[in-house]
């Protein structure tokens, strides 16, 4: 080699020299070719007899064409010294040089070995390597390899499987991680594992078992003790607390979950007839998970296959194709490490997540949060590759992106011609895959029709035995909650303390003239929060003697305010709240509340409530502007439209006009 590397001026040595030693070379090879030549006839007529020797035979037959084209490179290179002297060199990517066998120069290789320059016995390698032109493997078939994914689980699966945990044992140092890598890796597949085992528990726990229908009884209950009662009623859409929780218009957890549960049932209510109902989107939700599980888990039983069908060897073999490292051969140990530390905990996290997962979608009641319930599912689903991405080195991601794994079981591999035809074909060359493929079709179906059977077998399962059930306790928890009438009402008897019940329908004419009264003590109520009032126009001055600000409504030492405006201190508001009817009318506070009069009067007299049949019996509000106009109306000479209801009311508003006040002080 030292002679090829000369100048000009050592040319004509070196060429003679390279001359005799390529003839050398040639006439050994030669001798070589004729002895391998020989044991491979011998070995085809012991198959021909039944020997069995396929894998002698195959390994001879490839001898002897590689021997043959190291021949005719050798005699092609002897027709020109210099052009074999500048084309017996090459150099690989990281610089190295290597000679025509493929050895690094200086090392020895086959000329070596022949010309007496024994190399050193190298030390017991980790992989045994060997170097292929990127060139030849472009015409690989593309199913001959596995890609790997940017996952932990799949770069764990290779380290396994090239080294286990000694990647520092490899003198090369072409596959070399280094001790830290190694045990990076360790470190990641096991946080994976343990986070991913963390999400699938938290998934369970967040999955109801039985949905709303273990809430049925309980809405029922909270319905009848609390939602009819007189006391709940609405008094200004005179309402019934039930009827209010499944009109959506209460803003507490029965009312959230009633307004959910209808959602799901009936979403047409609200968006019209192109709404799916909620049974139907979760269906499809759980489909789509179904799926991406079954790609994970198709994956994992593809990669399984794979490591199964790697050959056995003492050292793991590795064809290296420029970047690409090409995993031929594995330790048995390796192999067994990879199944049990990466397949199988992928495949049984996969199992139980797509299991829980089912069981998370279906019991979700928010149509709104299925979707997001879903892609929180696919989070988790790639936490692996999240891992990997984070908290990896460079040198593991280059790595896990450049490995492959030979598939020994792709069709592309398999023999096109039986054994029992095979002696009588010579076949030279790789079998182009498009004829292979041919014959292997069936056992494709066959790997779509178990993952589409497995898709369908667990869509239907998910359906009927999760979906469906509870899709029916909705119904059950829905009728408990709006089924029947919801507009009676009922109080206890203050003496027999047995329920009276009453019909609160707000289309009863009575109760139509009553509800500005009660729609009074909400916009008195508004005022003085500070809002405009929502059914007659805004009066700066009635809404200051409303909040107490107003002249009028001021007390001075020793007297009474002017106007009684129903602002006061705590301390009197404390005492008034358990004064009765009696002690009211008997105390100093007994007087005509002019203020709350004005209000009542002009929500009567709104557009919201004088209007047709009502103006007949609101129509006194005209000519009584004040509690001192109503003195006819509560002496009884008031006749028509004062009706017996309004004189209950006002007599309490206008106590002093009407009589009611027993105490001398004014």
């Amino acid at each position: 080699p030292n002679a090829t590397r000369g100048g000009d001026g050592g040319g004509a040595v070196g060429d003679a020299r390279l001359e005799r030693m390529l003839s050398v070379v040639s006439a050994r090879l030669e001798a070589h070719i004729a002895e391998t030549s020989q044991r491979f006839a011998a070995f085809r007529a012991e198959i021909s007899a039944g020997g069995g020797r396929a894998a002698h035979h195959a390994q001879d037959g490839g001898e002897v064409l590689e021997l043959r084209a190291r021949v005719a490179s050798l005699e092609a290179a002897l027709g020109s010294p210099r052009a074999a002297r500048a084309s017996s060199w090459d150099t690989d990517e990281d610089g190295d040089t290597y000679d025509l066998t493929g050895a690094k120069a200086g090392g020895g290789g086959l000329f070596a070995g022949w010309f007496g320059s024994q190399p050193e016995p190298a030390p017991r390698m980790q992989t045994a390597t060997r170097h292929t032109p990127a060139a030849a493997w472009a015409q690989e078939p593309a199913d001959a390899v596995v890609s790997l994914e940017s996952s932990i689980w799949d770069c764990a699966l290779v380290i396994l499987l090239h080294q286990g945990c000694s990647a520092w044992r490899d003198p090369r140092q072409q596959w070399y991680l280094g001790a830290f890598n190694i045990l990076q890796t360790w470190v990641l597949l096991w946080l994976n594992g343990l986070v991913q085992v963390l999400f699938v528990i938290a998934v369970h726990s967040m999955s109801k078992t039985d949905g709303p229908a273990a809430n049925a009884d309980s809405i029922l209950d909270a319905r009848l003790m609390v939602g009819h009662l007189f006391s709940e009623i609405d008094r200004k859409s005179m309402m019934t607390r039930a009827e209010r929780t499944c009109n959506g218009q209460l803003l507490d957890s029965l009312s959230s979950m009633v307004g959910d549960i209808s959602e799901y049932l009936d979403p047409s209510i609200d968006k019209g007839i192109l709404a799916l109902p909620g049974n139907i989107i979760c269906f499809l939700a759980m489909l789509f998970w179904v799926v991406e599980m079954t790609v994970e888990i198709r994956r994992c039983a593809d990669l399984f296959l794979v490591v199964r069908a790697l050959p056995n060897t003492d050292r793991t073999v590795i064809e290296e194709t420029g970047a690409a490292h090409i995993l031929k051969g594995v330790n048995r140990c390796h192999k067994v490490w990879a199944i049990v530390f990466v397949l199988l905990p992928r495949f049984l996290i996969s199992m139980f997540l797509l299991t829980y997962g089912k069981r998370f979608l279906a019991n979700t009641t928010e149509v709104s949060e299925l979707i997001l319930n879903t892609c929180a599912l696919e989070f988790i689903r790639n936490v692996d590759d999240m891992i990997l991405q984070a908290l990896a080195t460079r040198t593991l991601l280059l790595f896990t992106q450049n490995a492959r794994i030979f598939r020994f079981d792709a069709i592309s591999q398999q023999p096109l011609l039986g054994e029992e035809v095979a002696e009588d074909f010579e076949v030279e060359g790789r079998v182009p895959p498009s004829i292979a493929r041919r014959h292997g079709s069936a056992i494709e179906a066959l790997k779509v029709a178990c993952a589409a059977v497995f898709v369908v077998l667990h869509s239907y399962s998910g359906y009927h035995n999760l979906i469906q059930p509870f899709a029916k306790g909705a119904q059950i928890a829905y009728e408990n909650a709006c089924d029947g009438n919801l507009r009676f009402t009922y109080l206890l008897h203050p003496v027999t303390d047995t329920p009276i019940f009453a019909q609160a329908d707000e289309s009863t004419q009575e109760l139509i003239s009553m509800r500005c009264f009660y729609s009074a003590q909400y916009e008195m109520v508004r005022m003085r929060a500070g809002l405009p009032p929502s059914t007659f126009a805004a009066n700066a001055s009635l809404t200051a003697l409303v909040n107490g600000s107003a002249r009028p409504c001021q007390a001075s030492f020793g007297h009474r305010p002017e106007v009684p405006c129903p602002e006061m201190d705590l301390l009197q508001l404390g005492a008034i709240q358990n004064i009765g009817e009696a002690g009211y009318f008997s105390s100093p506070l007994c007087a005509d509340l002019d203020v709350a009069y004005a209000v009542i009067r002009n929500t009567c007299l709104s557009p919201a409530f004088y209007h047709g049949s009502s103006i007949r019996e609101l129509s006194f509000f005209e000519g009584a502007t004040s509690c001192a106009d109503l003195v006819d109306a509560c002496s009884g000479r008031l006749q028509g439209n004062f009706t017996f209801r309004w004189y209950e009311k006002l007599r309490k508003v206008c106590a002093r006009t009407c009589g009611q006040c027993r105490s001398s002080e004014v």
